[in-house]
């Protein structure tokens, strides 16, 4: 078979575009905190006048979507906004019943949950939230030259998970 030497051009032009991306490592993402607040200003989250969920968002990857999620199932998907140079996302939550909620917030690799306990709308418990938090899979970079007629050289960097976990509530 004959190749010409645009075609070979070509695809030698889109390996190397293509190259580094394929070798790039994945863009980050870190929950740095949740709080939940009533949907009432002044007023605690409660069965009776709702609540809002607040994740604080970090990385290169921080407009990325946002997943919530309530004992593990998920209540909405929304993208994070940037108000004075904190880059937060939110979400509107009207819990069912009083009693202890799991609740997670998800961006890319990272994961956070807290336990949340709705109390009666006069209870202390509303305002004490507990939680536990995951770290987020490290990044890498790529590099490499495309030399005439053959492809160079590169290495991948990488990064390490963090974790950590911590529980405890006053209720």
């Amino acid at each position: 078979m004959k190749r010409t030497l645009l075609e070979v051009s070509t695809a030698a032009a889109f390996t190397a575009l293509a190259w580094p991306a394929l070798l790039a490592g994945p863009a980050t993402a870190d929950i740095t905190d949740i709080s939940v607040t009533g949907l009432i200003p002044g007023k605690a989250c409660s069965v009776k006048d709702g609540c809002t969920i607040i994740a604080g968002v970090d990385g290169s990857n921080k407009f990325g979507q946002v997943e919530f999620l309530i004992n593990g199932a998920s209540i909405g998907t929304v993208t994070p906004v940037a108000n004075s140079g904190v880059v937060t996302a939110s979400l509107d939550w009207h819990p069912t019943a009083t009693g202890s909620y799991t609740i997670g917030v998800r961006q890319g690799l990272s994961m956070s949950t807290i336990v949340y306990p709705v109390g009666a709308p006069n209870s202390l418990c509303a305002f004490l939230p507990s939680g536990s938090a995951s770290g987020s899979g490290g990044s890498g970079s790529a590099s490499g030259s495309f030399g005439s007629g053959s492809a160079g050289s590169g290495s991948a960097g990488s990064g390490s998970a963090g974790s950590g976990s911590g529980t405890g509530s006053a209720c």
